[in-house]
């Protein structure tokens, strides 16, 4: 996913039609992020601390249109 795209997701009027496929794309964000901190090889300095807090900024607001789009979809069923 391109940050473009990424970005119309966030802003989207239908979360109820992206809500799927980007599930898969917070799980992928949260496990990156993860992963960085779990890093040995490699000190965490301000930089890396910095770049997984915005990670985890980015895959909270994408939890929020997925959490958008899940409601819509329990209220339509």
């Amino acid at each position: 996913m391109t940050r473009e795209t990424i970005e119309a997701i966030i802003k989207t009027d239908d979360p109820q039609s992206c809500a799927y496929q980007l599930s898969y794309a917070v799980a992928s964000l949260i496990r990156t992020a993860r992963r960085s901190l779990e890093n040995e090889c490699r000190p965490h300095d301000s930089i890396s601390i910095a770049s997984v807090e915005e990670t985890l900024a980015v895959a909270e607001a994408l939890m929020a249109t997925i959490i958008e789009g899940t409601e819509g979809l329990s209220r339509r069923a």
